[in-house]
C-alpha cells in the first residue's frame, strides 16, 4: 500500500479534484459501494496526506532496502545525490518525491527509493539546475584558500575575516568561516581572536553605568562594543556576584525533583516589610519592634523548619547551573530576594526569644539599661541569630524538629557570659546608635539585585508598569512569572508589555541611583 501510495502521488495533479472513491480504489485495490456519493478532495491536500500515509505505513513495518528497485537512500544521502540540503527533500514531496522508512542493514530510518529519485530527477531536471549545488574545483578551492590567507593577515576577529571573504569571494558567511576554520586547525595561519576581550576597568564602568540605569547604546559607545557584547559583560558581572553572595548549603534530595519549587515554597509569614528600607536606628525603637520575649509561638517549631527548607531551596538553585543566559539570572536574584524575605523573617521570629534571654542575664527590662549596653545586647542576638542560621544551612538536614529561637537564646547566652558581663560599665551620659542597614549586616545577599523591591517609588502614572513588574519579577510576595503569562493577566500586549516593562526599570533604576 505504501508504493502503491508512493506511484499515487506521481501521477496526482495538485490543481484538479479527485473522488474519494477513486481514491481508495487505487490505493487498496478495492472498489467502494458508494463511489457516486463520495466527496471530491483537492489534489494538493490529497499528496500530502499520501506522503503522511507512506510514512505512517511503514513506522511499524519498514521496507528492506535490499528488496527495492534501485536501492533505497537516506534522506542524507539523496540530498547529496540531488545536490541540495534535507529540508529541500522533505518540501519536495507535495511533487512526488515521497519518502518512506526502509530497513537499512540494522538500522531503520527515512529514506527516499531509487526509482523516486531517477524520476523527480527526470520530471524536475530544470529545477533542479537552478537550485544544485556544483562542486568547487580544486583550482577555485586554493584561490580562495589563498584569499583567506591574505583575509586572515589583517588581524581581525573570526566573524570579521569570514564576512570580508564572503564578500570578496562572493560567497556565503559560512562556506568563508569554514575555509578559515580548515585552514586555523591545519596551522596555516595563526589561531584567530573569537571575541573582543574587555578589560576589568570597562567591565566595571558598564556594570556601573547599567546599574545608574544609562541606555544600553550609550554603555556600548564607551566601552566600545556592540549591545549584545555589553550585555554579555554585564550578564558575566551579574554572575560573579550572585555566586560572590551565595552562601554554600547542602541540599536536600528532594531538590532533583521536578515540583520541588511548588512544595517547597509555602513560607506562612514572610515579612516583607523588613526587606524594604533600613530597620530602626535608635536602640529603644528596634526593642519596640522586636520585642524580648519568653516563650516561643506554638507553631515556631512547624513554620522554623519549612521556612528554612525554603530558604534552604532558593539559595541552592540561586548558586547552582554556570549559564548566563539573562533569564536565568533575573531568575536567580528573584530567588535570592524571596531567600531575603524568608532570611529576615526568620530572624524576626528568632530574635525576640534571644532578646528575652538576654534579659533574663541582665536581670532587668533591656529597655532600662543604658543606651551602649541596649546596643550591644541587640548586636549579641543578632549575631547569635545569624550564626545559628548559617550553621543550620551549612548542616545536614536532619529529622530533629529546628527550634531556631532556642538555639539563638543559647548562643546568645554563652556569648553573653564570655563578652558582656566582663565589661566596665559604661561611662554616664554615653549615646550609642544603631547603624542605619542592619540588614547588610545580617545579609550578604540582600544588594545583589540591582533593583530594590519596594515598587511604591514609581509615580502614579508608573502603575501599570509596577504591577506588571511585580508579575514579572515575583515581588511584592507573588511567584514570578514569564512576560506572556504577565501580559495576558494585565490584558495587552506581550511587545507592549516588554516595552513598559523595560521604560519601567530604567524609570526605576535612575530613581534608585538619585
Amino acid at each position: 500500500m505504501a508504493m502503491n501510495a508512493q506511484a499515487l502521488a506521481r501521477v496526482m495533479d495538485a490543481d484538479h479534484m479527485v473522488s474519494e472513491s477513486w481514491l481508495m480504489e487505487k490505493i487498496t485495490g478495492v472498489r467502494s459501494r458508494g463511489a457516486d456519493t463520495t466527496a471530491s478532495l483537492v489534489g494538493s491536500a490529497v499528496i500530502d496526506d499520501l506522503a503522511a500515509l507512506a510514512i505512517r505505513l511503514t513506522d511499524r513495518a519498514p521496507i528492506e532496502a535490499s528488496k527495492i528497485a534501485g536501492g533505497a537512500f537516506t534522506l542524507e544521502q539523496a540530498a547529496h545525490k540531488l545536490g541540495v540540503g534535507v529540508r529541500s527533500i522533505q518540501r519536495w514531496r507535495r511533487l512526488g518525491l515521497i519518502s518512506m522508512r526502509f530497513q537499512f542493514a540494522r538500522v531503520c530510518c527515512v529514506g527516499c527509493a531509487g526509482e523516486a529519485i531517477a524520476w523527480f530527477e527526470s520530471q524536475h531536471a530544470d529545477m533542479l539546475c537552478k537550485v544544485k549545488h556544483a562542486s568547487p574545483t580544486h583550482h577555485a578551492r586554493q584561490r580562495l584558500l589563498a584569499q583567506a590567507r591574505l583575509v586572515a593577515d589583517s588581524g581581525s576577529t573570526l566573524n570579521a575575516s569570514a564576512v570580508a571573504l564572503a564578500r570578496a569571494e562572493k560567497i556565503s558567511t559560512a562556506i568563508a568561516r569554514r575555509a578559515l576554520q580548515q585552514l586555523e586547525k591545519s596551522g596555516s595561519i595563526a589561531p584567530f581572536k573569537r571575541r573582543i576581550v574587555v578589560n576589568d576597568a570597562k567591565a566595571a564602568m558598564a556594570w556601573r553605568s547599567w546599574m545608574r540605569g544609562i541606555d544600553l547604546n550609550t554603555i556600548a559607545r564607551r566601552v566600545g562594543q556592540t549591545r549584545t557584547s555589553v550585555l554579555r559583560t554585564i550578564a558575566k558581572q551579574r554572575r560573579q556576584r550572585i555566586h560572590a553572595s551565595t552562601p554554600p548549603v547542602i541540599a536536600l534530595p528532594t531538590f532533583g525533583r521536578a515540583d520541588a519549587a511548588q512544595t517547597l515554597l509555602a513560607p506562612l509569614e514572610v515579612r516583607q516589610q523588613l526587606a524594604h528600607g533600613l530597620w530602626p536606628r535608635q536602640p529603644r525603637e528596634f526593642l519596640e519592634k522586636f520585642a524580648p520575649v519568653a516563650q516561643a509561638r506554638k507553631n515556631t517549631v512547624n513554620t522554623d523548619a519549612m521556612q528554612l527548607t525554603a530558604l534552604r531551596f532558593l539559595l541552592w538553585r540561586a548558586a547552582s547551573g554556570a549559564r548566563i543566559q539573562w533569564d536565568d539570572l533575573d531568575h536567580r536574584e528573584t530567588d535570592l530576594r524571596w531567600a531575603a524575605r524568608i532570611y529576615l523573617s526568620l530572624i524576626q521570629r528568632s530574635i525576640g526569644q534571644a532578646l528575652g534571654r538576654l534579659q533574663a542575664i541582665a536581670e532587668q527590662p533591656l529597655g532600662s539599661l543604658d543606651q551602649v549596653r541596649i546596643c550591644e545586647a541587640i548586636h549579641i542576638a543578632l549575631a547569635s541569630v545569624c550564626a545559628v542560621l548559617n550553621q543550620s544551612l551549612r548542616a545536614a538536614p536532619g529529622d530533629r524538629p529546628i527550634r531556631l529561637g532556642a538555639l539563638a537564646a543559647v548562643h546568645a547566652e554563652k556569648t553573653a557570659v564570655k563578652n558582656w558581663k566582663s565589661r566596665l560599665p559604661p561611662a554616664p551620659g554615653e549615646r550609642a546608635e544603631l547603624p542605619p542597614s542592619l540588614q547588610s549586616q545580617c545579609l550578604a545577599w540582600l544588594s545583589v539585585a540591582p533593583l530594590r523591591d519596594d515598587l511604591s517609588q514609581l509615580p502614579a502614572p508608573a502603575c501599570a508598569g509596577r504591577d506588571l513588574l511585580g508579575l514579572r519579577y515575583g515581588w511584592q510576595g507573588r511567584a514570578p512569572q514569564a512576560m506572556n503569562d504577565a501580559a495576558m493577566k494585565l490584558g495587552i500586549h506581550p511587545r507592549r508589555a516588554a516595552i513598559m516593562a523595560a521604560r519601567t526599570l530604567r524609570e526605576l533604576v535612575r530613581m534608585n541611583a538619585q
